[in-house]
């Protein structure tokens, strides 16, 4: 059989006509879960200053020497704590590498020398060693960095041991 004029035009016609577009949606689900948390600063993070140090630096047999970590302090940063928002949290302080009894103390590897920490600048509230009910400081989280300064004492009295450069390092804890 021969295609007639009207058979190719009909075959033409329903191979252009145009496609029908439609669309189909859906919704996504899209989920988190939060939970509490809390980070004190040994290394740098968020906002927070450089990691805390307690710098003494030259002491005077006979004479009190004061240091703090507040950040006008030279060579110093406040130690930072950053929690969930509305998150409790405790921040206490090890007794150091070299304690002795109840007594914090720096050493030169063969020497010590003992000093006190507290977490008011009047030195009336003594750090106690891993201690929450005598913490550094306490408070509730905000997702912020909140500084906690520290100060150190070493008094008049202390026997001064042999010349040297002297440290420790006294491990902070959140507890949340």
């Amino acid at each position: 059989m021969k295609p007639n004029l009207f058979t190719t035009l009909a075959i033409g016609v329903c191979f252009s006509a145009p496609a029908m577009a439609d669309t189909a949606t859906s919704t996504m689900l899209v989920q988190a879960t939060l939970v509490a948390t809390c980070v004190v600063n040994t290394g740098t993070f968020r906002d927070a200053p450089a990691p805390a140090i307690l710098n003494f630096g030259v002491v005077i047999a006979g004479r009190t020497t004061r240091a703090d970590t507040t950040a006008a302090a030279a060579g110093s940063g406040a130690a930072s704590v950053i929690c969930s928002t509305g998150i409790p949290w405790t921040l206490t302080a090890s007794g150091g590498d070299h304690l002795s009894g109840t007594q914090r103390q720096m050493s030169d590897g063969v020497m010590t020398l003992p000093y006190s920490l507290y977490r008011d600048g009047g030195h009336a509230f003594p750090i106690g060693i891993d201690d929450p009910a005598n913490p550094v400081a306490s408070g509730t989280g905000t997702s912020a960095v909140q500084m906690t300064p520290m100060y150190g004492v070493i008094t008049s009295d202390t026997p001064i041991p042999s010349v040297g450069n002297y440290s420790d390092n006294v491990t902070l804890t959140v507890n949340y």
